[in-house]
């Protein structure tokens, strides 16, 4: 029978969880080795001289073929996987504990830990393939086993220890809390071996661990650490994996560039050879690879320096702050607000097709100096994008940097109190009427002139 709660001992010496790990990672070692042995594969293949045959020669070509598609599509994969492999052994270092959970599934799973007091200690994300999402857990798994650290990452598995998923701290977006929190619920199940029920609370008038933002859809606790600090950019999985696959293709572009620049060289010396046979398409196709060379190689330096600007950054541990972004064009704009409500910095994401970060999207993760460059990610460090303060383009106001309107506060002007002639009454003033002010003091309508008797005379003005 499936023992409810797990024994009291390191998690990797139980047989389930031991037979497990093992099969998972002697596959990930298997694909890595397999992916790396493309590389001499594909160089003996290219320099092995030609078959006299037909079948050896597309023998030779489908294997050329198969294993360049291997490294490229398992190439990023197979490292990460191996990492993770790493992680996961490390984690089940520590004894099983169980825990209630609440689950959440949209674009990735989900799984909130919680203790005996019902308080939410850490949301993680699941190491899950689409296909298999939804199978292990799902809305009425009632306890969890978790092994490793409770508020950073670890290793999910059904009672037993049979079924490892590996998992790291994550905050779902909106956009999953919207289509999915509705079907989660707190169990009422109550674990007896979590590590937090020892823990004491924290105090009021402490710095808390927690801050506390009302994100749309209901979920309402983002962790910050503040005595808990954050992991790095480059720990984070889902970082780590746009760090590696952006990197790959901007080598990619740097490489087809330099292949553009070789294929001109032997063009032109193809088309200014002395002898008579050289095609006639030499010199066209001359021009053509040393126009795609200038364009390519651009690129391609462009892009490793922004990949080299992002692996700086992903050392820096990440931190929480409050956002505002804009985005006018091709260009999007972010502000980081600190706890005070001031813009601390206005940073340009790099530029890509679409939009990072949404409306709704009011915190978010950060790795670097704010003053100059940065990885910027969603809470949880996916779609994480370099952020930088641009010094040649002017931020436009956006958000708190708009100066609101100044109120007019003039006063209201009060008209004058005319001067009444001499001898004139203010009701009767030379068969004209007068009008009084708010005030009560007649107002005549003054023409001026010598020939006017209502005017002062020049003996009465001095």
């Amino acid at each position: 029978m499936m023992p409810a709660y797990p024994p009291q001992q390191p998690a990797n010496t139980l047989s389930a969880t031991r037979s497990a790990f093992i099969s998972i990672t002697l596959r990930w070692w298997l694909l890595l080795v397999a992916t790396v042995a493309c590389v001499p594969l594909i160089w003996f293949m290219l320099n092995a001289p030609e078959p006299s045959s037909q079948v050896g020669r597309t023998t030779g070509q489908f294997v050329v073929t198969a294993a360049f598609l291997m490294l490229i599509c398992f190439g990023p994969m197979a490292p990460v996987g191996v990492w993770i492999a790493e992680r996961r052994r490390r984690a089940l270092r520590q004894p099983w504990t169980c825990w209630q959970i609440q689950y959440q599934r949209g674009n990735y799973e989900h799984v909130t830990l919680i203790d005996e007091q019902g308080r939410k200690v850490q949301t993680h994300m699941l190491n899950t393939w689409p296909a298999m999402r939804g199978r292990l857990f799902d809305e009425s798994t009632t306890q969890v086993w978790f092994a490793g650290d409770p508020l950073r990452r670890g290793v999910l598995s059904r009672p037993g220890g049979a079924d490892l998923r590996y998992c790291w701290a994550s905050i779902p977006t909106s956009d999953e809390v919207r289509a999915t929190l509705a079907r989660s619920a707190p169990r009422d199940h109550t674990p007896q071996s979590s590590p937090m029920t020892t823990h004491k609370e924290t105090p009021t008038n402490e710095s808390p661990a927690m801050i506390t933002a009302n994100i749309p859809g209901g979920y309402n606790e983002l962790p910050l650490s503040m005595d808990r600090q954050l992991p790095k950019a480059w720990s984070t999985p889902r970082t780590l994996w746009t760090l590696t696959w952006t990197t790959f293709r901007a080598l990619l572009v740097l490489v087809l560039g330099l292949a553009c620049g070789t294929m001109y060289l032997h063009f032109n010396d193809v088309a200014n050879s002395t002898e008579r046979t050289a095609p006639y398409w030499a010199d066209p196709a001359a021009k053509v690879a040393f126009l795609s060379f200038l364009a390519v190689a651009i690129t391609g330096l462009a892009m490793v320096r922004t990949s080299v600007r992002r692996w700086l950054a992903a050392p820096h541990r990440w931190q929480i702050w409050r956002i505002e972004s804009y985005r006018p064009a091709a260009k999007e704009w972010v502000h980081l607000i600190d706890d005070q409500g001031s813009i601390t910095a206005t940073l340009l994401l790099g530029k890509s097709s679409s939009r990072a970060f949404d409306i709704e999207d009011r915190f978010v993760w950060f790795a670097g100096d704010p003053n100059k460059v940065g990885l910027i990610a969603k809470p949880g460090g996916a779609r994480s994008r370099l952020a930088y303060r641009s010094a040649t383009h002017t931020p436009p106001p956006f958000g708190r940097a708009v100066t609101p309107p100044i109120p007019d506060l003039t006063p209201p002007s009060e008209p004058l109190p005319s001067v009444a002639p001499h001898g004139c009454t203010p009701e009767h003033d030379g068969g004209h009427t007068a009008t009084r002010t708010p005030r009560g003091h007649p107002q005549s309508q003054l023409f001026g002139g010598l020939d006017d008797d209502r005017f002062p005379s020049p003996r009465k003005l001095r």
